[in-house]
């Protein structure tokens, strides 16, 4: 994901990334929700892990659920690589 999170602020588009936006003892949760009711467009990258993972689906649903009460644009992407875009 990281890749894709720099293609977009190359672009010049913010893309608000856990590795590079939690720090150590931030509550993910919280930190995710701030994030997702401030975005004014969301969109969440599936990758192959998605079935095994515990957050991407919570991810995922915080996502839906953000963008309908605030009324941000979303899109779903699916990844077949681990750094795809």
């Amino acid at each position: 994901m990281s890749k894709c999170a720099n293609e977009l602020e190359a672009q010049g588009v913010h893309a608000w990334f856990d590795e590079a936006n939690l720090a150590i003892g931030d509550r993910y949760a919280e930190t995710l929700a701030g994030a997702l009711r401030a975005a004014k467009v969301v969109a969440v990258v599936v990758g192959p892990n998605y079935v095994t993972s515990y957050l991407q689906p919570f991810e995922l649903g915080a996502a839906v659920a953000a963008s309908r009460a605030t009324g941000a644009q979303g899109a779903v992407s699916a990844s077949r690589g681990q750094d795809g875009c």
